[in-house]
């Protein structure tokens, strides 16, 4: 039981039929089985969500999936944002607002414009670090230009090994900060 608001986050969340939130509840989670109550407002964005239990208040869903069984009370509007064809809502449920399904967000713009800061950072990265140590770039671009096939190698084997050799470092925890 929480006497107040709560904020939860976490792969997965099953709020038991004995749970209780008593005010309102923001949720994000991979999957959320709801079968308690909360007693206010939910929000909750998620991959699967189910519920079965009662909300005391408004609840609005973003996710892959969305059920509403047949022991669900939601004492307010029910919004959510979930594709059509992934929303069962059990006839037996009861909601007292309205149901509103809002259009799903197209996020391919955000990733895009997050995938251009990204490599624009990258670049100022390098420009900062040509900056630093300009006789190390000068001497890696005569050693390109001099021997470009071991040079190409060794930039593809750090490309190719590197990643997984940081991967088998971090799984230690003595190894995670020169993982880092």
């Amino acid at each position: 039981t929480v006497d107040r608001n709560a904020t939860l986050v976490t792969g997965n969340l099953v709020i038991a039929s004995e749970g209780a939130l008593q005010g309102n509840a923001y949720l994000a989670s991979g999957n959320v089985v709801m079968q308690g109550t909360i007693g206010g407002f939910a929000q909750i964005i998620a991959g699967a969500v189910r519920i079965e239990g009662t909300i005391g208040d408004d609840l609005s869903v973003s996710a892959d999936r969305l059920r509403i069984g047949r022991g669900a009370r939601i004492e307010g509007d029910l919004r959510y944002r979930v594709p059509p064809e992934n929303v069962e809502i059990d006839s037996a449920a009861v909601i007292t607002g309205s149901v509103v399904a809002l259009p799903m967000r197209n996020w391919a713009g955000v990733w895009i414009v997050l995938r251009a800061l990204a490599g624009l950072g990258f670049l100022l990265a390098g420009a900062v670090l040509v900056g630093i140590f300009p006789g190390v770039a000068a001497a890696a671009a005569d050693r390109l230009r001099g021997h470009p096939l071991p040079s190409i190698a060794l930039g593809v084997g750090w490309l190719v090994f590197l990643p997984p050799l940081i991967v088998l470092v971090a799984v230690t925890v003595v190894g995670i900060p020169f993982a880092l």
